[in-house]
């Protein structure tokens, strides 16, 4: 018997009913709250996109990622990839028998076709939580794991040790971006608005990274 979480629905709007909407019925529609529950995977699902967004806070014992009945699957993942963010303490995440080690702020992505995902915290006494991000995919990409480290850069492992300029470098400082990672457009191509390293927008099958 297959095990089915619950999962809010937000419905879409059209711009007409959304221009008569008050307040109330706007923060009711698009606020989302209550992801983290000590111990629950929360899920919201978005007809908009068909996004699914949820937190999912481990304790004592490891929670596993069921399909909810909206998305028709046997399992999450069967058409769909999912990104996750470990906001809290350290913990790993299980991928179909495969751990991934995840500390505060380190990322993992979770391609299509995975067939079970378990979430699990190393402490109790400083639990993670994990922040999902899912939409559907139409291709698999093989699961990877982007590793936080100081305060303000995030980048994939393999590039830790010789991909990013550090924050002196000036050799490297006026090197051609692509236009979005730019903070405004004065000169085509490049980030000009301060002297801190470009950060590039890694894009893991479907979803952008950073």
């Amino acid at each position: 018997m297959i095990t089915r979480l619950p999962m809010e629905n937000f419905a879409a709007h059209d711009i007409r009913s959304y221009s008569k909407m008050s307040a109330r019925e706007l923060a009711r529609s698009y606020i989302v709250d209550g992801l983290f529950v000590p111990g629950r995977i929360e899920l919201r699902h978005w007809e908009t996109d068909r996004t699914v967004v949820g937190g999912a806070s481990p304790l004592g014992r490891a929670l596993v990622l069921e399909a909810p009945a909206r998305l028709k699957a046997d399992h999450f993942n069967d058409r769909r990839e999912l990104g996750v963010t470990n906001i809290g303490g350290p913990g790993a995440v299980t991928v179909d028998g495969r751990r991934f080690k995840l500390n505060k702020l380190d990322c993992l992505y979770v391609g299509r076709g995975a067939k079970k995902v378990v979430f699990s915290s190393i402490r109790k006494s400083t639990p993670a939580k994990y922040y999902l991000l899912s939409y559907p995919a139409h291709t698999r990409f093989p699961n990877r794991t982007l590793l936080a480290w100081g305060r303000d850069r995030i980048g994939c492992a393999r590039d830790r040790e010789s991909s990013f300029p550090q924050q002196g470098d000036s050799s490297r400082r006026d090197q051609e971006l692509p236009a979005r990672h730019g903070l405004h457009d004065y000169s085509p191509g490049k980030s000009v608005e301060h002297d801190a390293s470009p950060y590039p927008c890694v894009p893991i099958g479907g979803l952008p990274v950073l």
